[in-house]
């Protein structure tokens, strides 16, 4: 059985004014997102070096890309087919012509297949040698990561020569792909397909999936 004071004790306890949050005056200002094109804080040596490899792998990328983008347009638009018919219907010119820019396409891509690595250049593998040059940039005042700093640099140094060479061997071979199909689109009358503008810069090549993907190393 409650008694009196019990009561009474409950009743001024619930007549209490609740307390509501009172928030700070002002709040401390969210850093500034850092620009994914540009290199984290660190030295100056390091910082070349990350541009080296996230330039490297991005164009990598991109040549890789365009090269399969022509290999899309041969097969789909029928590029060798649309060939095959101007030399069987035209006129001997006409032909002979035809059957030039055929052999030309054919040679063309031909050197774009070899110029593409076995193993896709390790570009994957290269972008989270990336993630781990960039993750450590700004922390060399601890002692761990400074000790590891040496190795880390020059597993991006490798990557980042590899990359170059890569770019070396796909860059020309895209370019002289994607004239030959330029010169079949002006010999059989038709336009280019469609394909998106080029961008201003490579897309980021920093993995977001979120998968360690390592082993390609």
């Amino acid at each position: 059985m409650t008694t009196l004071p019990a009561a009474l004790l409950a009743v001024a306890l619930l007549a209490e004014p609740t307390a509501t949050f009172q928030p700070p005056a002002s709040l401390p200002a969210a850093p500034e997102p850092r620009d994914p094109g540009q290199p984290p804080a660190g030295t100056g040596a390091d910082q070349a070096l990350w541009r080296r490899l996230y330039d490297g792998t991005s164009f990598a990328a991109l040549h890789l890309a365009r090269i399969g983008q022509c290999a899309f347009r041969i097969r789909y638009a029928r590029y060798y087919e649309g060939l095959d018919e101007r030399i069987a219907t035209a006129a001997p010119a006409d032909a002979a012509a035809a059957r030039t820019v055929r052999a030309r396409l054919e040679q063309r891509a031909r050197e774009a297949d070899a110029a593409q690595p076995a193993d896709g250049g390790r570009i994957r593998a290269c972008r989270y040698t990336l993630l781990d040059l960039e993750q450590r940039m700004d922390l060399l005042d601890d002692p761990k990561v400074a000790a590891a700093m040496p190795k880390i640099r020059a597993e991006a140094a490798a990557c980042a020569a590899r990359m170059e060479k890569v770019i070396e061997a796909l860059r020309p071979a895209a370019d002289r792909l994607e004239a030959a199909l330029s010169d079949v689109d002006h010999l059989l009358g038709r336009a280019p397909p469609g394909l998106p503008g080029a961008p201003g810069a490579p897309p980021d090549p920093r993995p977001v999936d979120g998968r360690d993907e390592r082993e390609e190393r």
